[in-house]
């Protein structure tokens, strides 16, 4: 009595939000639970939103590639044809830079935490310092605590609720950035940031040029 139906039931992309949609209308009341494991033991973030009519919108983001397992509970027993595998993959090559905010007391205010700086932009270079700002000025106290795959990342918390992000991206590519307020992703988060190669420039005795310069090889 329990249905199913979405596009996020087939297959989801690395820092890209899957839904579907859980029918529990002909079901009675009953606690509803899903879990979304990758086989490395890597849990998906998983939102299940109520729709108030014994409907529920669930929405995910995956943020490594692979196989995952998708299981449904209702009242405790998994619905027909869960758990099921849901395959994952990527666009293009991605990095991961996890950014969690946290808050003691105000989890539901994601919507007030606001990212702005170059280090969000279309003008990254590899191997060169980036930042970006995080305000969690009007969303209550919020401690901001940091993860990163291959990312050298730092913190500074200012003293007006407001956070510098310091990240040096090690080559090109695509980064995905989250940023979550109380567990919940704020506005236009995941973002993504393309990386590019450092240009530079130099006069020799044909005239001007430039070369690529990332991790250290040069490309002429």
């Amino acid at each position: 009595q329990v249905r199913c139906s979405g596009p996020g039931l087939e297959r989801g992309r690395v820092g890209e939000t899957g839904e579907f949609v859980v029918d529990c209308t002909n079901a009675g009341p009953a606690e509803l639970t899903i879990e979304i494991i990758s086989d490395g033991g890597t849990e998906a973030e998983v939102h299940i939103q109520d729709n108030g009519d014994g409907t529920y919108t669930i929405t995910y983001i995956p943020l490594y590639p692979g196989c995952y397992t998708l299981t449904i509970r209702y009242g405790g027993q998994d619905v027909p044809n869960f758990p099921a595998q849901l395959k994952t993959n990527l666009l293009r090559s991605h990095q991961i830079l996890l950014l969690k905010v946290s808050s003691w007391f105000c989890p539901c205010r994601d919507t007030k935490v606001k990212c702005q700086g170059p280090g969000l932009g279309n003008a990254v270079r590899a191997n060169i310092p980036q930042a970006f700002t995080v305000d969690a000025s009007k969303a209550g106290v919020a401690p901001l605590q940091v993860r990163g795959a291959e990312l050298d990342v730092d913190v500074v918390e200012n003293e007006d609720g407001t956070f510098d992000i310091f990240y040096t991206a090690p080559q090109p590519g695509e980064y995905i950035i989250c940023v979550r307020f109380g567990g919940e992703h704020i506005p236009n988060s995941p973002f993504q940031v393309t990386v590019s190669d450092v240009e530079i420039w130099y006069q020799g005795l044909g005239g001007f040029g430039r070369s690529r310069n990332c991790g250290g090889t040069k490309h002429g």
